[in-house]
């Protein structure tokens, strides 16, 4: 009797010891990254998804779309603390679609639509329900931004066209210049650099070129087009005190460089960096880093001002890991990436070593991670599981 005791105690002994080391060799992945990952909440219950997207902070508190299932997709609050909340059902028939999230003057504005027309802008302060603002005058408002204590944003009338707009919080949204006299302008990627306005549109003769603002005059061409033959400039970015951006010119696409001044020059020779459509930028240690594809496929590149941009790391061999939704977290950038064996899954670099899997948040398909964003010293996100489909996550250091 005395034998099998000491025989089952034995075994239970070695199980438990089994299930340790196996428990830290799980944990070891985590320590190398230091975070847990967990669902903050499941908002549409069950497989159905959620589509949390654009994050921003108003009043110390995380606001975001989402649909639980009910009411479509609205705006939505978290505090930190208690669990997200619906803020107002702004389309009781449907989904009012809350995006362009930007905070003006001690209140949050947007662009949503209440069921009864196209998108308009909308203004909540925080209290009160969001309440739709000067209906008659502008549609589908977009490219906010707030620049010389005044909300510029990109929006559509009947006699203007697709043009740029300024409202200072209390005269009618108006039309700062008709850029396209017959046709939309569109700007888009609206850049503050030197305490002016930056911005691309197209004027209908030149293209889309780059147009400079400075809050008083008529907005004009930053630089003569002709001049370097630069088109299509986008991915405005401020780095090293000069505005970057990329462009094409006759030969080639790459990277250039605008001091506001002269004429923009090439942050390097494009003629020995081919890069496909560069995008989502962020600044790390003075460095650089984006998605880029040489030919080989979409992968993260560096650039660290004054080489060639380089490659950081080839996450799939032989295909692409197409890295996207690129932030900035703890000294260090998370962002989707695809390895060719855990699919889309979450992925981090620390400017130093080697790329690496941080979460396999779906072991069994593509969790897609997007869409990360900081708030109070954690990392939210938009994943997806077989279980909760896409819920809003968190990271936690």
């Amino acid at each position: 009797m005395k034998i099998k005791l000491i025989i089952i105690s034995l075994f239970v002994f070695i199980l438990l010891l089994s299930c340790t080391i196996e428990d830290d060799e799980k944990n070891e992945k985590k320590a190398r990254v230091g975070d847990t990952i967990k669902m903050l909440m499941d908002i549409n219950p069950g497989p159905s998804s959620s589509h949390v997207e654009y994050f921003i902070v108003f009043n110390e508190k995380l606001f975001f779309k989402a649909d639980d299932g009910i009411n479509g997709s609205e705006l939505w609050c978290y505090d930190g603390i208690n669990e997200p909340f619906m803020v107002y059902d702004i389309n009781s028939s449907g989904s009012s679609s809350p995006r362009n999230l930007t905070v003006y003057d001690g209140k949050l504005y947007f662009k949503a639509s209440d069921g009864t027309g196209i998108p308009k802008l909308w203004e909540y302060d925080g209290v009160n329900s969001p309440k739709s603002i000067y209906t008659t005058i502008v549609e589908q408002p977009e490219n906010f931004i707030v620049f010389d204590n005044k909300f510029y944003f990109v929006g559509t009338d009947m006699s203007n066209d697709t043009e740029l707009w300024v409202y200072d919080g209390v005269k009618k949204p108006s039309v700062v210049y008709n850029i396209h006299p017959t046709y939309d302008s569109s700007p888009n990627y609206l850049t503050i650099y030197k305490e002016k306005l930056y911005f691309r549109a197209d004027d209908g003769v030149n293209g889309y070129m780059m147009w400079v603002y400075d809050g008083v005059n008529d907005p004009s061409l930053a630089f003569d087009p002709l001049e370097k033959k630069i088109s299509s400039p986008y991915n405005l970015f401020i780095y090293n005190e000069k505005l970057l951006f990329t462009a094409s010119d006759e030969t080639d696409f790459g990277f250039w460089q605008y001091d506001g001044v002269n004429s923009p020059v090439p942050s390097y020779n494009h003629s020995q960096a081919h890069l496909g459509k560069i995008e989502y930028i962020v600044e790390l240690n003075n460095k650089l880093y984006f998605k880029g594809d040489d030919g080989t496929g979409e992968e993260l590149w560096m650039f660290d001002g004054v080489n060639q941009p380089s490659l950081v790391y080839d996450i799939y061999p032989g295909g692409q890991s197409a890295p996207q939704f690129l932030c900035v977290f703890n000294d260090k950038i998370y962002f989707m990436g695809d390895d060719g064996v855990h699919d889309a899954e979450v992925w981090v670099y620390d400017g130093v070593n080697n790329p690496f899997l941080a979460f396999d948040v779906e072991p069994l398909t593509d969790s897609f991670p997007k869409y990360f964003f900081v708030f109070k010293d954690k990392l939210y996100l938009s994943a997806y599981t077989l279980e909760y489909g896409y819920e809003i996550m968190v990271i936690e250091p």
